[in-house]
């Protein structure tokens, strides 16, 4: 799944500051909710007590948030289920690395029928209705089959990626791995 090329797809990465607000309720969407975020995990707490507030927060009421955890030893699955109860936790029983652990959480968004999946790295933070403005380039190309936000800056020694909210594209060969959204028709 993750790792095979899509048929015809055109990536976008999606960059600058965001001022138009994206109004799911007048399209319809707001019925179901229609992006998982699959974040991958692995022994990562320090990260996930800074960004899973953040991304939380970020995804309002139009996404689920799924935590694919590969065999963390360190409490981090422990933190997010009692801090966040709403997020789902898929626990792997060993560590499956980045492209076996995403596609389990993949599948699982495929089997619940979501339009869209969001592939989180555990060390980004990002701007509320992040969502807004992929959703209308999908909208707008049914062929548009991955958007990435691309992140601008470094906030804190550990690496964090903050991806800033967006109103322009341009085409690309390659998305940044930290965050991109993607068709899950494409998989």
């Amino acid at each position: 799944v993750l790792g095979a090329r899509a048929r015809n797809p055109r990536a976008l990465f999606a960059i600058h500051l965001c001022k138009n607000k994206f109004n799911f309720k007048d399209r319809g969407l707001c019925k179901l909710k229609t992006i998982a975020v699959l974040i991958l995990n692995w022994n990562g707490l320090t990260h996930l007590k800074y960004s899973l507030p953040n991304i939380v927060s970020a995804s309002a009421d139009f996404c689920d948030i799924y935590l694919i955890d590969n065999a963390s030893t360190d409490g981090s699955t422990e933190w997010a289920a009692a801090e966040f109860p709403n997020i789902t936790i898929l626990r792997n029983d060993s560590n499956f690395g980045y492209a076996k652990g995403l596609n389990i959480g993949i599948r699982r968004a495929i089997e619940l029928n979501y339009n869209f999946v969001a592939l989180a790295n555990s060390d980004i933070r990002l701007p509320l209705n992040w969502y807004s403005y992929p959703i209308e380039l999908f909208e707008k190309d049914v062929k548009l089959a991955v958007v990435g936000l691309k992140p601008l800056q470094r906030e804190t020694a550990l690496s964090f990626l903050t991806v800033p909210n967006i109103t322009s594209h341009y085409a690309t060969d390659c998305v940044d791995g930290c965050f991109y959204l993607c068709r899950t028709e494409i998989f």
